[in-house]
């Protein structure tokens, strides 16, 4: 896990969503927390100053994929939104989140939910400030 420290979660909701249904008619269960964590990833650093790096949180739960899928709600055309006071790295901007569903490859039971943002480095700084006077 890329989590240096434990993540604090503060379960707000857990309840049947009944306004909703699955696409066979099944019972749609909500999730609602608020987590709050610190991470880490690797910087694949290739072609400075114009790198790009993807910064990746996995979701999974200990349930099998037969009762519990998880993925990101867009069932009213709502998308989930990177906040401007969560981005403090000035070096850099970022897209997304991005969300894929997936089943974990070593043991094929269990649901996944990659949440992943693209971080591009801000080359003009470099190109303006720093390699005009290192040449």
């Amino acid at each position: 896990m890329n989590a240096p420290s434990p993540v604090d979660i503060d379960i707000i909701s857990f309840k049947e969503c009944p306004w909703r249904k699955g696409p066979s008619g099944e019972k749609v269960m909500e999730w609602r927390a608020d987590c709050r964590g610190t991470f880490r990833e690797r910087f694949e650093l290739e072609h400075f100053p114009f790198d790009i790096q993807a910064l990746t949180i996995t979701v999974s739960c200990n349930r099998p994929s037969s009762e519990v899928t998880l993925h990101e709600d867009c069932y009213t055309g709502a998308k989930s939104i990177l906040r401007n006071q969560f981005m403090v790295m000035t070096d850099f901007d970022l897209r997304g989140p991005f969300m894929r569903s997936d089943i974990h490859m070593e043991r094929k039971e269990y649901s996944l939910l990659h949440i992943y943002c693209i971080g591009q480095r801000r080359a003009g700084y470099y190109l303006w400030n720093i390699c005009p006077t290192s040449c």
